[in-house]
């Protein structure tokens, strides 16, 4: 009777000391579910000439999975997996690309060290996006993505991505922080065909912070826009063929400023080129100069104002279009998950731009076009 004792005795400890290193384990361990739910109503001005009421969400409607697990010696490892989906159908939204993918917006594993930073695997976002985009209107809560510049040529409406990427960002060091990536290519004897690279810095101290950045890509229409055609560019629109180009480059650095803790200023400035442009028939050049200030009327209520000015250049054309943008909008925050709001963009286009056409809305008939919205947005 005593070996088979000894048997039980010893199974009992094994399934002890197993339940004990699963409960360690799980304490070290996190995971997360997350996501945002906006829809409402968009009136716009002009589509082809005809004005337009419709179902439009302000911000992209997103779920997600994220987490986290200690390894020791101050180093642990993460993932973040997440799509976006059309809130009045169901279906996925890719975010930028011509097919449907399960994790679109991202999906990405890392590690990370409090002393020499963290490295990152996947389907990822840009070192300009990370850094600049939230220093600018498209991010605010009163704008949301129709505050992306004409044509999204510096991705602050997100509508670029990269797969198979690895980025990496340094520890912050006196109020600094660096990020580099690299997209591979993949094309078999072209490895630098579809590739891209990205650096860039942000400063933050107290009520300041600064970024600057710089992307490239190679063929971002198959790079960044899978079976896209036209990119981000919404059609019908005279400025479809802008994206058919062999290289997307932009960057560009800005600066802002928080005082109350709640209400900032700010101003951005990027450069694009889309080198052999088929819409310039050479390299299409804009320059964009944003400024925006958000404002809490008192904690519940938030408004906000941003201008940009952009100016292009078709350098082999001799084409100057220049594009003035202007977006406001107000919200009342019901709870920390849920606000309600409205957001107004206007756009005017000038000098050699034939028509407006504001980011994510197929072209205006006229150099004109303005959009209204109202929306009732949750986050959980």
């Amino acid at each position: 009777m005593k070996p088979k004792k000894n048997r039980v005795l010893k199974a009992g400890a094994l399934g002890l000391s197993a339940l004990a290193i699963s409960q360690a384990s799980v304490a070290q361990s996190s995971v997360s579910l997350y996501g945002m739910v906006d829809d409402g109503l968009f009136w716009l001005s002009n589509v082809g000439g005809k004005q337009k009421l419709f179902s439009y969400a302000g911000g992209a409607n997103r779920f997600g999975i994220t987490g986290s697990e200690d390894i020791g010696g101050g180093a642990s490892v993460f993932f973040r997996l997440e799509n976006a989906f059309n809130i009045n159908n169901g279906n996925l939204q890719p975010a930028g690309q011509g097919q449907s993918l399960i994790f679109g917006r991202l999906a990405y594993v890392g590690m990370r060290s409090s002393n020499a930073g963290s490295i990152s695997l996947g389907r990822q976002q840009d070192v300009v996006t990370d850094y600049l985009g939230p220093l600018t209107s498209s991010y605010r809560l009163w704008a949301a993505g129709y505050g992306a510049h004409f044509g999204d040529v510096d991705n602050f409406g997100i509508d670029t991505r990269y797969n198979s990427s690895v980025k990496y960002e340094s520890p912050t060091i006196a109020g600094w922080t660096g990020e580099a990536a690299y997209s591979v290519g993949g094309v078999a004897g072209h490895p630098a065909q579809d590739s891209g690279w990205s650096l860039g810095a942000r400063y933050v101290n107290g009520p300041w912070s600064a970024a600057l950045g710089y992307t490239t890509l190679r063929n971002p229409l198959a790079a960044a826009y899978g079976t896209s055609t036209t990119g981000p560019v919404v059609t019908p629109s005279p400025y479809a063929s802008l994206y058919n180009a062999s290289r997307l480059e932009f960057g560009g650095a800005g600066v802002n400023y928080v005082w109350n803790k709640v209400d900032s200023i700010g101003f951005v400035y990027t450069r694009s080129v889309l080198v052999d442009s088929a819409l310039a028939k050479g390299n299409a050049v804009y320059n964009n100069f944003e400024v925006n200030a958000t404002y809490y009327l008192r904690p519940d209520i938030y408004t906000g104002l941003g201008y940009t000015y952009t100016l292009g250049s078709y350098t082999t054309r001799g084409k100057h279009p220049v594009y003035h943008q202007i977006n406001t909008g107000v919200g009342y925050i019901l709870s920390k998950q849920t606000i309600v709001y409205t957001d107004v963009v206007y756009q005017r286009a000038a000098r050699d731009a034939p028509v407006a056409q504001i980011s994510l809305f197929a072209a205006s008939s006229s150099r004109s076009q303005l959009g209204v919205g109202w929306h009732l947005k949750h986050f959980f």
